[in-house]
C-alpha cells in the first residue's frame, strides 16, 4: 500500500490483479482475477486485463485484490486440513455400511465385515 501510495503521489496510476486457475487457463485466456484499484485505473486497465482474464472481479482500492487472493488461501487451505483430518479420523474407525449401500470408498466397511 506505501509504494501505490508513493507511486499515485508521482503521477502514476496503481492496481493490483492476482490471479487464479490454472496453466490451461492461463493458456486458454480465462484466467480469474481480483482487481484492486480506483474506478478510473480499473476503466483504463480492463481492456488489456480482458486479454488473459474470463472472470474479473473490482473489489475496489488497491490492496484488496491481494487480501481477497489471501482469504480464498486460507479458506482453501482450512478445507483440505478439514478433510485431511476427517480422512485420517474415518480411516481409524470407519463407518459400518450395510451390505446393500452402494459404497466406493475404502473408509467404510461392510457390517457383515465387521458386525
Amino acid at each position: 500500500m506505501a509504494l501505490a501510495t508513493e507511486f499515485e503521489a508521482a503521477g502514476g496510476h496503481a492496481a493490483d490483479a492476482p490471479l487464479s486457475r490454472t496453466p490451461k487457463e492461463a493458456w486458454e485466456g480465462t484466467l480469474d482475477t481480483m482487481v484492486g484499484a480506483s474506478p478510473e485505473t480499473f476503466k483504463r486497465i480492463k481492456p488489456v486485463v480482458e486479454c488473459w482474464a474470463g472472470v474479473i472481479v473490482h473489489l475496489g482500492e488497491v490492496g484488496l485484490g491481494h487480501k481477497m487472493k489471501l482469504v480464498n488461501i486460507a479458506t482453501l487451505c482450512i478445507g483440505m486440513a478439514t478433510f485431511g483430518r476427517s480422512k485420517d479420523q474415518a480411516e481409524r474407525k470407519p463407518i459400518c455400511v450395510p451390505r446393500d449401500v452402494p459404497h466406493e470408498s475404502p473408509m467404510f466397511r461392510t457390517c457383515a465385515a465387521n458386525p
